[in-house]
């Protein structure tokens, strides 16, 4: 296997093996509480929560087919309009990639601006991730990317966006890795997000590895522990029910993100 930094060049390129001895696990429909943490997830009567959410879940698909007609004006002074009009337009179409990216990065600026935390996260609309791992330089495709503003090199979640019916697997697994590697090499440990839309559907993958894994793809070895990664469940945001099911999720992870003590150093 070629050092670590030789992966992040072109995750298109990498081989049978080389996600081989990536030693992946994945876990499906994992639990919001293994992802995110019980102590971050909003239940229901949170006062946040509930304050987004009425406005969140209100259209039923069909009005939001019909944005654009007998709908437009119930829903014109709604806070999410933005996100409904792209969702709006992916029920309307059969392309759903921009749309999709938009979507979901207005989804996340609307709950920024609405959610009080103690650091500040923004949104950054980014098509590629600059990195130096290892003493190597590097970008990596991204569709946007979550990060405290005054750490802008050190993205704390990656936006990615199926195309064309490619899932961007291991494009996914490659942000991941960054993510991880870049706060290693800080000596600080905390977990990577990846923000996934197919279409309508939002998902979100996390993954934590020990330290010694890392050590070891720093040094081109082959690391003996897994890379676990923990999915979450779709939520197609075209359903009231699933609609507020995900922004419970992405209200979770917004206030993770945002709370003191994520990035810890290294014992």
């Amino acid at each position: 296997m070629p050092p670590f930094p030789l992966l992040f060049h072109s995750p298109d390129n990498w081989t049978s093996n080389h996600l081989e001895t990536l030693r992946i696990e994945r876990h499906f429909n994992a639990s919001l509480d293994e992802i995110i943490g019980v102590d971050h997830i909003p239940k229901d009567g949170d006062e946040e929560f509930e304050s987004l959410v009425t406005e969140f879940a209100e259209p039923t698909e069909n009005e939001l087919k019909n944005l654009r007609g007998t709908a437009r004006v119930r829903y014109r002074r709604n806070i999410f309009l933005p996100v409904f009009k792209h969702l709006c337009e992916m029920l309307n179409s059969d392309v759903f990639f921009d749309a999709s990216r938009q979507a979901v990065l207005s989804f996340i600026e609307i709950i920024l601006r609405r959610v009080h935390l103690e650091k500040p996260i923004q949104v950054a609309c980014i098509q590629t991730i600059s990195f130096e791992v290892a003493g190597m330089r590097g970008g990596l495709e991204c569709q946007g990317v979550l990060l405290e503003s005054s750490i802008p090199q050190s993205p704390l979640a990656v936006f990615s966006v199926a195309k064309d019916g490619d899932y961007k697997f291991r494009d996914q697994v490659a942000q991941l890795l960054l993510q991880k590697a870049g706060a290693h090499q800080r000596n600080q440990s905390r977990r990577a997000f990846v923000i996934f839309m197919d279409s309508t559907n939002f998902q979100l993958t996390m993954a934590d590895p020990h330290r010694d894994y890392l050590d070891a793809l720093l040094h081109g070895e082959h690391p003996h522990q897994n890379l676990d990664l923990y999915h979450s469940e779709f939520y197609n945001l075209c359903n009231r029910r699933r609609r507020k099911e995900a922004l419970r999720v992405m209200l979770g992870l917004i206030r993770l993100l945002g709370a003191d003590g994520l990035t810890r150093g290294l014992p």
